[in-house]
């Protein structure tokens, strides 16, 4: 019945007059369409936030909707959702590809250890899209728990991911109102972390100082931190990050010790292409960040992205030779 819908406008004041697209058609025209909108209404209809993701199952088929309540109509309000992917992203499915060398390290085995992971970049870049399909690839391959908190949720990620892998997913509560909302569901997930078991914690996105120390902490007590955050390059990444820690010399030591990867990304339209850049913080790079000092990052960049694209050559020119 999905398969050629991608929205659903429901009315709640007269749900006969709901509306279905591509079109505009009613409904009313699809067999047991009407009766869908009532129960998806119905659940809706318990989320008070203005938008938000759910979850739902009608015949054994997942489906996945984003949601966003129009209050402005002169009709009464309306509930408007746009179909998702169904089926969580994984790194190695992407609609644009990941190149290889920096997929493997978004699942190194050493990350696994805990620390932050932050991937940047401009919007509609596909930050949540890479981070969303770290999680669960790194689920998949490494089982154990993670917690994602995001407002709203993007990608169909709660549930089971390989034989022993679990994701927890989580809205925030009123985030648009709440100026504590996103402080609040962090700390849930912390106060959620069992023992013994590799745990990650998914946060949307970096959105002011509460969150950004919410996920230090978390870094902190050996979680392996996954984040988003908007930036022009990796440089102002890590100083817009550093800026919401509060920029004191504890922050700093802080992020110096946790920091493990920055990626940077953005999608080239004119050639449907994603490019990508990543910094592994390793041998001079926390005593650069712990003095606050990040004028050398870009060289830095730049070095490891030749080294990367020589491991590259080099692999490519032995499979020919072999």
């Amino acid at each position: 019945m999905f398969e050629n819908i991608s929205d659903l406008r429901i009315s709640t004041r007269q749900i006969e007059e709901s509306l279905f697209f591509p079109g505009p058609r009613k409904v009313t025209e699809v067999a047991g369409l009407l009766e869908y909108c009532q129960v998806i209404l119905e659940q809706c209809q318990k989320i008070d936030d203005p938008d938000f993701g759910i979850q739902q199952s009608h015949n054994n088929e997942r489906l996945w909707w984003r949601g966003h309540w129009n209050y402005a109509v002169v009709d009464g309000k309306w509930l408007c959702l746009r179909k998702s992917d169904s089926e969580p992203p994984r790194l190695d499915s992407l609609r644009l590809d990941i190149p290889v060398n920096y997929r493997e390290q978004l699942m190194s085995k050493d990350l696994a250890k805990g620390g932050l992971v932050l991937i940047t970049g401009g919007p509609g870049s596909g930050k949540t899209t890479t981070a969303s399909a770290t999680v669960v690839s790194r689920l998949e391959a490494y089982g154990g728990v993670c917690f994602a908190v995001e407002d709203p949720p993007e990608k169909p990620l709660n549930g089971w991911h390989g034989e022993s892998g679990y994701c927890t997913q989580s809205r925030v509560v009123n985030g648009t109102k709440n100026p504590n909302a996103w402080n609040e569901a962090l700390s849930d997930a912390l106060r959620s972390q069992p023992t013994a078991t590799s745990t990650m914690l998914f946060v949307g996105e970096i959105r002011d100082n509460a969150c950004a120390q919410m996920a230090m902490k978390a870094a902190n007590e050996g979680f392996l931190v996954i984040t988003t955050s908007f930036a022009n390059d990796i440089q102002s990444g890590i100083q817009a990050f550093i800026d919401r820690l509060g920029n004191t010399p504890e922050a700093l030591a802080s992020l110096a010790a946790q920091l493990r990867l920055v990626v940077y990304q953005k999608i080239v339209p004119e050639l449907d292409i994603l490019q990508v850049k990543t910094l592994l913080i390793r041998d001079g790079l926390p005593a650069m960040i712990r003095r606050g000092q990040l004028h050398g990052i870009e060289n830095e960049v730049n070095s490891q992205q030749h080294q990367l694209l020589n491991a590259s050559f080099s692999a490519a020119r032995f499979q020919r030779a072999a």
